[in-house]
């Protein structure tokens, strides 16, 4: 099949980017794939043909901190390009993740952006969460026309891709779209590269090159947007760990300033590591306990690739990890609350064995979740669309 990819950054960091860089690798070695893109890196193979999408930057905005304007002139720039360079007739399949409005047969949601509105709408205060939580924010104007004209175009031409049951029910009931236009393929992970046998290779350096001891406890947090992930919830949660050893990483790309307050007020500084985006790996096996209080969220791959490593779990029971979590088995269902997630944390530490076993379990449930079966029910929904249009 001669297959289209349809996405505005391609690389394996995070996210949408890395599911479309590595079904691209997969696939590639039976198929003939192009990948529409404005960026693209970290991609192994030469055998994809990439063509380039231009696309305004708004860099200006960037520098003055305006992140959501120079997003919107994104998405705004690169669903008008993509329409007009991208011929559908020429490929088998076209595959969307999202900001086009080229005419595809197939649609990855990796997420149900109307319910998440609504989600962060219900759980804020004040007129600047109202306003930047509904369609008066001009940025959730265009995404939910562009989300509802991707659901509508898959439902028709094709399918829709969703990684969880829980994204699935989302789209049913906000958009009407009948069950069976859905199927249900979850992100994958890199079992080689995020590996329980990386701490016998990087454990012991990251501690040291981090000041922390052979015997501490360590906390990862991992997320771009630190409020919708529950930092906070995190952060207050370590005065009422019952170890002196307890020590949080934090791993993000937003400001501090105000999570390393909240910590100066409650006297824990000293025990959380705030550090930039970086390759993850080393920072896993430095850990002990992965922790994830996030709001809303798709079927995060900081989560597969947290337990990939070994690590136990605690996180809310959203999309994702409702179906990724066995409560007591791999890791704790939390709620955005200070004492609850003390009180997981508590359970895990107290019983060293019972952190060990669970960490294993994590990393057997973890293995269900190989890119490369990914790609191969993707392959597979791609052979009955294409037998469809035959």
């Amino acid at each position: 099949m001669k297959i289209a990819f349809i996405c505005r950054g391609v690389n394996k960091r995070g996210g949408i980017s890395r599911c479309v860089a590595e079904l691209a690798e997969s696939l590639c070695q039976k198929h003939e794939v192009h990948v529409f893109a404005n960026s693209w890196q970290d991609v192994l193979t030469n055998k994809i043909i990439f063509h380039k999408i231009p696309m305004l930057k708004g860099n200006i905005f960037l520098k003055r901190k305006m992140h959501g304007l120079a997003t919107l002139i994104q998405v705004i720039t690169f669903a008008i390009m993509s329409s007009l360079i991208i011929k559908p007739k020429e490929f088998d399949i076209v595959h969307s993740f999202g900001d086009c409005f080229v005419p595809f047969n197939i649609y990855t949601s990796q997420s149900c952006h109307k319910t998440a509105v609504r989600v962060a709408r219900k759980s804020g205060t004040g007129i600047y969460n109202y306003f930047k939580n509904t369609i008066l924010n001009p940025l959730n104007l265009i995404v939910l026309s562009i989300e509802k004209f991707s659901y509508r175009h898959g439902s028709k031409n094709g399918g829709i891709i969703s990684p969880t049951e829980w994204i699935k029910r989302n789209i049913v009931e906000e958009y009407n779209i009948p069950e069976k236009k859905i199927v249900v393929i979850p992100n994958g992970v890199d079992l080689k590269e995020f590996n329980p046998e990386n701490r016998g290779q990087f454990r012991e350096a990251i501690r040291k090159e981090l000041n922390l001891k052979t015997d501490d406890i360590v906390l990862i947090f991992v997320a771009y947007e630190f409020r919708r992930k529950g930092l906070k919830y995190i952060i207050e949660s370590l005065p009422f760990i019952k170890s002196e050893r307890i020590k949080l990483i934090a791993i993000g790309g937003e400001k501090i300033e105000p999570y390393l307050s909240l910590a100066k007020r409650l006297n824990i500084a000293h025990q959380i590591i705030f550090l930039k985006p970086t390759p993850l790996k080393k920072y896993y096996a430095a850990a002990d306990i992965f922790v994830f209080p996030t709001l809303y969220e798709a079927f995060s791959l900081a989560t597969l690739e947290a337990i990939s490593s070994g690590l136990p779990i605690l996180a809310t029971k959203v999309s994702g990890t409702e179906e990724l979590i066995q409560d007591g088995y791999n890791g704790y269902f939390i709620q955005r609350d200070a004492l609850d997630i003390a009180q997981k944390i508590n359970l895990l530490i107290e019983n060293g064995h019972c952190l060990k076993e669970m960490g294993e379990n994590a990393r057997k449930t973890a293995e269900r979740y190989s890119w490369k079966e990914v790609a191969y029910q993707t392959e597979e929904f791609y052979k009955k669309i294409y037998n469809r249009k035959g």
